[in-house]
């Protein structure tokens, strides 16, 4: 008893190192041969252990061949081994039968050779199936399995007919045990448009697409006479017929995709235009209008928006109602009706925009201002010579603010309030009349000139005795006259009083303000330039007061001298 256990442990410790052994290989792998891995793996290409049963060959049987019968196939059902496979196949018994079979070297597919059938019944001819797989480091293991084929004349009954009664009937030939009867066993008329009519032949093409009773028809009608083509159950003209055109299962309506004014001419269909938004792209027009207004086909086929060869210096393209859209690049600009932004921006033709051609004699050249392009002017030579370019970037016109230069602005201090000039002469600031001076000015030579003493109230008319003084006198608030200062400015027999010149009289006499009274000595003033003026009379009662004489051109007091009368 004790020898049992004692075995069992060995056994177990046995089983455990095998274990450990595997787990080792697995995870480790190194194997040149299968044996080299534990039972359920083999040895793959690379020296690697995988987890894998040995290649078998698992198909049971084949079915049988029909003699005469194309596509003969039949897959070998395989498991375990490792990919790839390769096949052969080696022909035991029958070889002068089966020359017609091969099989695939890959796929393991028995097959009938190409254009080849089987010619003759055989029976229990015998395949050896070989295949090896690529374990053992690719060198491979093999398996092989014989496998039996049969060739039979038939699987099943075979369809016959046969002329009778005007009519065509239709029968079998038996299937017995891979035998096929030379007797057609009738059932009836055929259904067969293949085999119909008084002769069993096919219904003619195009015109009948049914066997009734043994005859053909086209549906329910007899077959179609002239040009008319059967399709389902009529005849059409497949010329025009836009329902079958060219063919019976060609429909233009919803072939013809997109399209107005669908029809069928001599067998192809046709329409008038495409619906708005689609396109007929494809050199086609019996698909309709198949492509789409986008990005790429917008307005037209091959109309791409993003191409900038044909759009030109364009970014950000979009296709808005079969219509091209973008943005300009900067410095470009859509001016014409050619495509793209083919408008070089900046220019003086087009500034700042495409509707903005400097051709103004105020702006005449396209410049950047504060980064903005506009028309204007960088400088003088950017306008014309009647014109200044001045701080506005904008040639100005000569005037009372800008005369001479740019800023010169006329004033009565400056020479008159007028900007007068032309270009040939050049421009000043000056005068056509009084009014475009100070009041203190007069507009003399076309230039304002402080009013004096040789142009006081017309130009270059001097001051003198005739005019009322030889000085220029007055106020801008009362104006200006000729006059005096000082009794210089006056004839000799005149007075100088509040700057005019005036006669020596009873209220100026020898000097301003100087008034001739009886106690002055008379009335009335009297003298020369020689020996000056004085106040006086001639008549004691009419330039004296009462009771005063007049003696010697002078009103006294009556005195010893001259009591009642002057001595």
């Amino acid at each position: 008893m004790k020898k049992k256990i004692l075995a069992s442990k060995i056994c177990v410790a046995c089983l455990l190192l095998l274990f450990t052994a595997c787990v080792e290989r697995v995870t480790d792998p190194k194997c040149d041969v299968n044996p080299d891995c534990i039972i359920g793996f083999l040895c793959d290409f690379e020296g690697r252990c995988q987890q894998r049963e040995p290649v078998r060959i698992n198909s049971l049987s084949l079915p049988d061949a029909v003699v005469g019968e194309e596509g003969y196939r039949q897959a070998i059902q395989l498991v375990g081994g490792l990919e790839p496979f390769s096949w052969s196949l080696e022909i035991q018994t029958g070889a002068d039968k089966l020359g017609w079979l091969e099989i695939d070297a890959e796929t393991g597919e028995l097959r009938a050779k190409a254009g080849q059938v089987p010619s003759e019944t055989a029976q229990d001819l015998s395949l050896l199936i070989m295949v090896t797989d690529s374990s053992n480091r690719g060198n491979g293991e093999t398996a092989e399995k014989t496998l039996k084929l049969s060739i039979v004349e038939c699987r099943a009954d075979v369809a016959c007919y046969l002329p009778e009664a005007g009519v065509c009937q239709q029968g079998v030939y038996k299937c017995e045990s891979g035998v096929l009867s030379t007797d057609c066993t009738l059932s009836g008329p055929s259904t067969d448009a293949g085999h119909c009519g008084s002769d069993c032949s096919a219904c003619p093409e195009g015109t009948a697409n049914r066997c009734e009773s043994g005859e053909c028809r086209c549906g329910s009608l007899p077959p179609c006479s002239g040009d008319l083509a059967c399709c389902g159950s009529g005849c059409y003209d497949l010329n025009t017929e836009i329902d079958h055109c060219g063919d019976c299962d060609t429909d233009c309506r919803e072939q013809t995709i997109h399209a107005v004014g669908v029809t069928c001419a001599t067998g192809q269909c046709d329409f008038n235009a495409c619906e708005s938004g689609y396109f007929s792209c494809d050199s086609s027009k019996e698909n309709g209008c198949e492509t789409v207004s986008d990005l790429d086909n917008c307005s037209n086929c091959q109309d791409d928006c993003a191409s900038t060869s044909a759009y030109p210096h364009t970014e950000n393209p979009l296709c808005v109602d079969s219509q091209c859209n973008f943005d300009c690049t900067t410095g470009y600009g859509d001016c014409t009706a050619d495509a793209g932004c083919e408008t070089l921006l900046g220019t003086d033709t087009h500034c700042g925009d495409c509707n903005d051609p400097c051709d103004k004699d105020a702006a005449p050249a396209c410049i950047v201002v504060n980064d903005q392009t506009r028309c204007g002017c960088e400088n003088q030579s950017d306008c014309t010579a009647d014109r200044l370019c001045c701080s506005t970037h904008t040639c100005l016109i000569h005037s009372a603010d800008n005369c001479a230069t740019c800023d010169d602005v006329c004033s009565p201090e400056n020479g008159g309030k007028l900007c007068l000039g032309d270009v040939g002469s050049g421009w000043h600031c000056g005068c056509e009349a009084d009014a475009d001076c100070a009041i203190s000015q007069l507009c003399c030579g076309g230039t304002c000139i402080a009013r004096d003493d040789n142009n006081c109230t017309k130009c270059d008319t001097a001051c003198d005795l005739t005019a009322g003084g030889l000085t220029c006198v007055g106020t801008d608030a009362i104006g200006y006259r000729c006059g005096c200062k000082t009794g210089t400015d006056c004839a000799a027999d005149k007075l100088c009083c509040d700057e005019t010149c005036i006669n020596h009289d009873p209220n100026n006499c020898a000097t301003c303000a100087d008034v001739c009274t009886p106690a002055e000595g008379g009335s009335i003033c009297q003298g020369n330039v020689t020996d000056g003026w004085t106040c006086g009379c001639t008549d004691a009662t009419t330039h004296c007061d009462a009771g005063q004489l007049c003696c010697d051109g002078a009103c006294i007091i009556p005195d010893n001298d001259n009591c009642l009368a002057c001595a």
